[in-house]
């Protein structure tokens, strides 16, 4: 008796008839062993039913196990991938928001300090009123938007926009028109602002910051539209004070 047999005659039936029945893992030898300790056994064919119900049973749980671990690691995979993506994008568009929104709340702060004086002795300037639009908007105006604008509003999205073109439309206007003479100081400070507030509605108009702030093509259009209708109207009353 070679050890191969005495291995197999210490099996219990259950195991003897789950090596037969996963044969292709065994060796040809190994396989015609079995099935002489098998037939020497002279099993009742109720108990070999019942040992191959046993198997299938079991085979069934092991097959179930494997896939249910399976689709754990690919759910398990994709949170991961998500969580990863959604940690790499985020932080990046929350810094352009916070950004965004000091840098409002800024030159509001500064606008207060550069034309409180003004507003409180318009008369003793001589000012006419459509002068006053420019320092009034960014004084209350922005600082309300830029804080909606943190908070993720969608209406400080709006706000911001309809600001920030119009501004870079007025910047333009300076630069066209004061770049000689006595006010061409005023049109190389224009460009600078131009740049800055071009590149503020760049981050605004970038569908990534839309999303965020559930803004649709309709509430775009509309916001630009209606940005460059008030532009130009107080650009008309300004150019017929000259």
């Amino acid at each position: 008796m070679n050890s191969l047999q005495k291995t197999y005659q210490n099996l219990s039936d259950d195991e003897l008839l789950k090596v037969l029945a996963e044969s292709h893992k065994f060796n040809k030898e190994a396989i015609l062993v079995a099935k002489e300790e098998f037939h020497k056994r002279a099993l009742d064919p109720n108990q070999i039913e019942l040992a191959k119900e046993k198997i299938s049973l079991r085979s069934s749980k092991v097959s179930l196990f494997s896939k249910k671990k399976e689709t754990q690691n690919i759910d398990s995979d994709f949170e991961k991938w998500n969580s990863e993506h959604t940690l790499e994008k985020k932080p990046q568009l929350q810094s352009q928001i916070i950004v965004i929104g000091v840098f409002s709340i800024l030159i509001s702060i500064s606008n207060w300090f550069n034309n409180w004086y003004l507003l409180l002795n318009e008369w003793a300037f001589d000012l006419n009123h459509i002068f006053l639009i420019e320092p009034l908007v960014n004084m209350f105006l922005l600082p309300i938007a830029a804080l909606l604008f943190l908070q993720k509003y969608t209406s400080g999205w709006v706000i911001l926009t309809f600001i920030y073109l119009r501004a870079l439309l007025h910047g333009v206007f300076y630069i066209a028109f004061m770049y000689e003479g006595d006010y061409s100081i005023y049109a190389l400070i224009s460009v600078g602002y131009c740049l800055v507030y071009g590149l503020v509605i760049w981050f605004l108009l970038d569908h990534k910051m839309k999303t965020t702030f559930s803004v649709n093509q309709t509430t775009s259009c509309f916001t630009a539209i209606f940005s460059l209708i008030f532009s130009f109207i107080t650009l008309l009353l300004i150019a017929t004070q000259h």
